[in-house]
């Protein structure tokens, strides 16, 4: 699989921002970092498997980095919609907002409530609705985000 021309884009524009000095290479935390802001989401046991293969010097090359991507998106949406399709097991394509937060709180890798709240909003979900569409949500978890206001350097 290779990625699209839209993704190819982005994990340009993204290494860039890592890669201030145009080096060609971004630290193995930076690595991290990077993979889940283009919008793939590997577990902590695969990023750190891809530090240790990738990123052995502490740093990782822009030409590793778009070795690794095409199998990163390939995985992300079916196992997306793998997860999502166990809280629908009516095929209803609805699953209850509260068992979703349940379960991001408190299954694998859990998420703190205020790391729900964040992708619960920029999933654009009001977290008191009481079902949701879970193929638009996986959807938009995938998507690319949406800019925000320029950075003025305050926290």
């Amino acid at each position: 699989m290779s990625l699209s021309d839209e993704m190819k884009k982005k994990c340009e524009e993204y290494f860039g921002l890592f890669d201030r000095k145009n080096t060609g290479f971004v630290t193995t935390e930076q690595f991290a970092i990077l993979i889940r802001a283009v919008g793939t989401y590997p577990t902590e046991k695969q990023v750190q498997d891809l530090c240790k293969q990738y990123g052995s010097s502490g740093k990782v090359s822009k030409a590793d980095f778009f070795k690794v991507m095409p199998e990163l998106v390939k995985e992300t949406a079916p196992d997306l919609k793998e997860a999502f399709s166990a809280f629908d097991p009516d095929g209803t394509g609805l699953i209850n907002t509260r068992e979703l937060i349940n379960a991001l709180t408190s299954i694998g890798e859990r998420l703190t409530d205020e790391e729900v709240m964040e992708v619960l909003k920029i999933c654009e979900v009001d977290p008191t609705q009481r079902e949701l569409k879970w193929q638009e949500f996986a959807e938009n978890l995938i998507k690319p985000p949406k800019p925000g206001p320029p950075y003025n350097g305050e926290p």
